[in-house]
This record gives structure tokens, sequence and C-alpha cells, in this order.
């Protein structure tokens, strides 16, 4: 029987990325707490979030698992870089303390993978609707409409 060969999405390298950095992150500080066990308490709560980070950046994967669909490159995208950012970067090597705009940049960044939600879900309900809108005033409004629930 002949191997099935899968085609690797360019974000997929992303997600590799993220999750060989998280690996790493994960392998230098656990080798950290063995040997510097005074900072076990700072150390062990920023890789258990790490850890967290790992499952979190695969939750697409499982969904596409079981489920007949697909998300967006762009939008896998710029999740898996929000993951990153926020996890990795921000909480493991301290982002959030060491630069004054980070925490600024991160909910810039999620409200622009919020709006992506938000067209997804819509575009999703349109085509099993059979219909197509052709007006980008319905979109729009239907993003904001998503983007004002998140806030409320």
């Amino acid at each position: 029987m002949a191997k099935q060969k899968t085609n690797w999405r360019w974000v997929d390298w992303l997600y590799v990325f993220t999750i060989v950095s998280q690996l790493i992150y994960i392998g230098y500080y656990l080798e950290q707490m063995l040997t510097n066990p005074k900072d076990n308490g700072t150390l062990s709560f920023a890789v258990l979030q790490v850890v967290a980070g790992l499952v979190i950046a695969t939750l697409p994967i499982i969904i596409e698992r079981f489920m007949p669909y697909r998300f967006p490159e762009i939008l896998y995208a710029v999740y898996l870089i929000f993951v990153y950012c926020s996890i990795l970067l921000g909480t493991g090597l301290h982002f959030y303390s060491r630069l004054y705009y980070w925490d600024k940049f991160l909910h810039v960044l999620s409200a622009g993978l919020l709006a992506g939600l938000g067209y997804t879900v819509f575009n999703v309900l349109i085509s099993k609707q059979g219909s197509y809108v052709k007006n980008p005033d319905i979109k729009v409004r239907t993003n904001l409409t998503f983007n004002l629930n998140y806030l409320i």
C-alpha cells in the first residue's frame, strides 16, 4: 500500500518553529531548575505556562482533524504568532516587563485575530446557506458586531 503524501502549508512550518522553540525553552529551563533549585518557584510557573502554550498552539490541528474544515492560512499564522508572542516571548522570556508596549501590541494582534475569526465564521455560515453576499458592508458590520461582543 502506498503512503499518502501530505502537503505541508507554509503555516505548518510556522507551527513547527513555534513548537520547537517552546520545547527548547522547556528543556533549557527544566535543566536550570534541576541545577539551581532556589529559583524553582518562578521558573516552574513559566515552564508550566509554556507547556500550556504547546497545547494551545496545537488546538487548531485538533479541530481540523475532527471537523471537515481547514482554517485559512493567514488566520492560522496570526494565531500561531499570537501564541508565540504572548506565551513564549511575553511570559517565558519576560517581554511584558522588559518592553513597555508589549501588552498593547498583543491587544492589537488579538483584535486582528478576532476580526479574522469573525470573517471566517461569517464565510462558513454564508457558504452553508448557499448564497454569497457581495456587499462588503455586511461583512464589516458582522465583524464590528463580533468585536463589540468581545469587548462587552
